[in-house]
């Protein structure tokens, strides 16, 4: 299932983000199309409050996983009882679409003061 912590993470940072007027675009990212089928994709951006603009709750399909973790050094490992094992982290893409940074997930202020530049 797509991560709870980081969700509420995401939830704080928008949060954040919305307050100091940027309207930025996020992308929470599952893995998982086994166990976060569309339904529970909708709870969950419904459970979190992303209502796809600015954030985007999404999945990306087996055929596109390795592609997507090598272009965003995202880690990603299949486990047979819970999904999938993941390294968690907002990740920046400037607006070129080029990689910015990386930074915790409960950065807020960090990630606010990167963003507002």
């Amino acid at each position: 299932m797509i991560c709870q912590v980081a969700g509420g993470d995401f939830a704080d940072l928008h949060d954040n983000l919305m307050q100091s007027g940027k309207n930025i675009r996020m992308i929470s990212v599952s893995f998982d199309t086994r166990n976060d089928t569309l339904e529970a994709l909708s709870d969950y951006a419904e459970l979190h409050t992303a209502s796809g603009d600015p954030w985007v709750v999404a999945r990306v399909g087996a055929e596109q996983r390795e592609t997507v973790q090598w272009v965003f050094n995202v880690i990603v490992i299949p486990e047979v009882w819970r999904g999938f094992q993941h390294n968690t982290a907002v990740l920046g893409i400037d607006p070129d679409g080029c990689h910015s940074g990386v930074f915790d997930t409960d950065a807020l202020g960090q990630i606010t003061s990167e963003v507002i530049k």
